[in-house]
């Protein structure tokens, strides 16, 4: 990136949509479920935590799980860092938002490298950040 201030409140922004995410996530997981968010978010999370939990931990049970018919990559990506750290349905939705934050960046990156006009950044990032459907799904 040639000239990061000229992008400080676009990262102010990213960073405010990341805590909204955050908060959001908190909410689904702890206190009440958003509409249409519990089988996706729920059912990733308590897929992990059984191979977590009810597999022997060996190179055939990991081999079992990336040759099932049925593969999701989110599901895998979470059993391994719940084999690696700790299992929680928040834990989970966490790292869903800090891969939205992480992508926003990216996104910033690609305007800069296509020297994109400011108006047209500001204008994606404000759909990318608070369309509803992007703040819920993309926090659990």
């Amino acid at each position: 990136m040639n000239n990061i201030i000229q992008y400080k409140n676009i990262i102010i922004f990213i960073f405010f949509c990341f805590i909204l995410r955050v908060l959001i996530a908190y909410i689904n997981t702890h206190l009440f479920m958003f509409p249409g968010v519990g089988d996706d978010a729920r059912g990733n999370h308590l897929m992990a935590y059984y191979w977590v939990f009810n597999d022997d931990r060996t190179l055939e049970s990991l081999n079992r799980i990336w040759n099932q018919d049925y593969f999701n990559l989110y599901e895998v990506i979470i059993y391994h860092i719940y084999f690696f750290t700790f299992t929680s349905w928040f834990w989970s939705s966490f790292l869903s938002t800090l891969m939205w934050l992480f992508s926003s960046i990216i996104f910033l990156f690609i305007f800069d490298a296509l020297k994109t006009k400011r108006s047209n950044i500001v204008l994606f990032y404000l759909f990318y950040g608070l369309l509803p459907s992007f703040i819920i799904y993309s926090s659990s």
